[in-house]
């Protein structure tokens, strides 16, 4: 089968990144160009047209520059992921010879565009609510397997000080504000336990001045993200709004304990107690000291969620049910 996947963001972000995997994926089996920014690398085997989708969406020459690379690939299908390539690719859907397929990755207040794509992923039930058709395929995100040597994650624990006595938990992501650091940091007065924020962004010198007298840590931008998320005793997801973050799911691969605000995708997933509402620092706070109260207890709480993400949250289970989709498009 030859398809092409479209993502018009650029950057290091949950969505390119699921689009990287999933393109690498698919190309073990299929075909794939992918059209992206000309900043993307592609994985092995992935063919790539690079184009500046960051245009408007209505520019001519954009459409035209799509059309005319879909059409010299002569696809089988045309996977488009998220708002801006849905409306892009829903202008050229009359013109393109082949099925078409549209991943929605978090929920928004207009969704027309998704309307005239044969088919719909939803990365959530919670995204899936705001499209105006029933036919949507929910296909949470997967990750690859980490595995991670021991000795690997002790040395971690020497490098950063951590105290095999002294609870330690990390958050992850991009300093921004609808990641709600500045909520975590204000939950986490009081709490008997190191903070590790692991990211960087346009927030920064905000979070440093919430983080004044704290025990928090600012580590930026690290490579070693899956050894840090075995290295605490937790994890913290504190956003106000997500489609369904990958971060969820490489906490959960790795069974490990996660705490998170009820957004998108993790509230499908993660057990009531230990969900708590957005934009609710107090409802933070009390989540954190219950956990801490018991670290043990709140582990196994987890557990169910461990062995969902053992089940759906690969690479290979995301990438098969939409093949699955693919498929049914054939038919």
């Amino acid at each position: 089968m030859k398809i092409v996947q479209v993502v018009a963001g650029k950057g290091e972000g949950g969505l390119e990144r699921h689009v990287l995997t999933l393109s690498g994926e698919l190309a073990k089996r299929h075909e794939v160009l992918l059209i992206a920014h000309p900043s993307f690398n592609a994985p092995a085997g992935v063919h790539i047209a690079p184009l500046d989708l960051e245009r408007s969406r209505w520019n001519p020459r954009l459409l035209w520059d799509v059309l005319r690379t879909v059409r010299r690939f002569m696809p089988d299908i045309v996977h488009v992921h998220a708002n801006k390539a849905a409306a892009i690719v829903s202008h050229l859907c009359p013109f393109i010879p082949c099925r078409t397929v549209a991943t929605l990755h978090n929920r928004k207040s207009s969704t027309r565009m998704f309307g005239s794509f044969d088919a719909v992923i939803a990365v959530s039930h919670g995204a899936a609510q705001s499209l105006r058709r029933r036919d949507v395929h929910i296909i949470h995100n997967g990750v690859a397997s980490q595995e991670i040597a021991p000795e690997t994650v002790a040395d971690l624990k020497k490098q950063l000080k951590l105290q095999p006595d002294k609870p330690v938990f990390a958050a992850i992501g991009r300093f921004v504000k609808a990641k709600g650091f500045d909520l975590l940091l204000t939950a986490w007065r009081e709490i008997p336990a190191s903070l590790l924020l692991v990211g960087d962004g346009p927030e920064r010198s905000t979070l440093e001045k919430l983080a004044n007298g704290l025990p928090v840590q600012f580590l930026g931008w690290r490579k070693d993200v899956p050894s840090i998320i075995r290295a605490v005793d937790g994890v913290i997801i504190s956003s106000r709004r997500e489609g369904f973050p990958l971060l969820a799911s490489e906490v959960l691969r790795a069974h490990q304990l996660l705490i998170s605000t009820r957004v998108q995708g993790i509230e499908d997933i993660l057990p009531s107690a230990l969900l708590v509402p957005p934009d609710d620092p107090l409802a933070l706070h009390n989540a954190i000291t219950t956990a801490l109260n018991d670290l043990q207890a709140t582990r196994e709480r987890c557990a169910p969620a461990w062995r969902y993400a053992d089940a759906e949250l690969t690479i290979e289970r995301m990438t098969a049910r939409v093949e699955q989709v693919y498929a049914t498009l054939g038919k």
